[in-house]
């Protein structure tokens, strides 16, 4: 049985009325779970996102006006969290969790705009610590990496090391743009979707 991953920088949750449309679209498109990035939410706040047909949530928060990372998981999800980690930035969260009987992980991720050589080693880290499941990681990577070979020329560092660590790890890279006016004023949301030995969404 497939499922219905979702991932979408949302540029901001805090404001009621937006979070119910984006909230009514993931609904509309049978989401099963969804990878949100800059939700701009608190910890508090984070916890109104689990109404209607959400039955968990799990994040990490940033400021009101900035960062903020939650995965969300429909309630008719045969789901079971094991495990979870997230930082303290609202910059990533990931869990270890069994789904439809197999174990796998997930992880959303925000990354820095300006390149921090210790983002991405601490996100292989947090990863390593739940195991040698297979991977699913989503979010925004501010960097467009899909087709970057390690000996190209003229990227810069971030980049390279996104794309070595996509290599090191066999991680394969979707990443896309869709314009969803409806609910985000900002127009244009870049979204990125990895994963890794993961069969349930195929």
């Amino acid at each position: 049985m497939g499922l219905s991953l979702i991932t979408l920088n949302t540029k901001g949750l805090n404001q009621p009325a937006k979070r119910r449309k984006c909230m009514s679209f993931l609904k509309s498109k049978n989401c099963d779970v969804a990878f949100l990035q800059e939700t701009h939410m608190k910890d508090q706040e984070h916890r109104r996102l689990g109404t209607g047909w959400v039955g968990k949530v799990y994040a990490s928060s940033g400021t009101s006006n900035s960062r903020g990372v939650a995965i969300i998981v429909n309630k008719h999800l045969p789901f079971k969290c094991i495990k979870k980690s997230a930082d303290t930035l609202g910059r990533f969260i990931s869990v270890l969790a069994e789904i439809q009987g197999q174990t796998v992980i997930l992880a959303c991720v925000y990354a820095p705009c300006v390149y921090d050589p210790d983002f991405f080693p601490s996100v292989e880290n947090a990863l390593y610590e739940l195991g040698t499941f297979p991977i699913v990681m989503a979010g925004d990577f501010n960097q467009h990496f899909g087709w970057i070979t390690l000996e190209e020329t003229g990227v810069d560092q971030m980049t390279l090391k996104l794309s070595k660590s996509f290599k090191r790890e066999n991680l394969i890279s979707l990443s896309y743009k869709i314009t969803l006016r409806h609910f985000c004023c900002f127009g244009s949301v870049g979204l990125d979707l990895a994963y890794k030995n993961i069969r349930l969404c195929m």
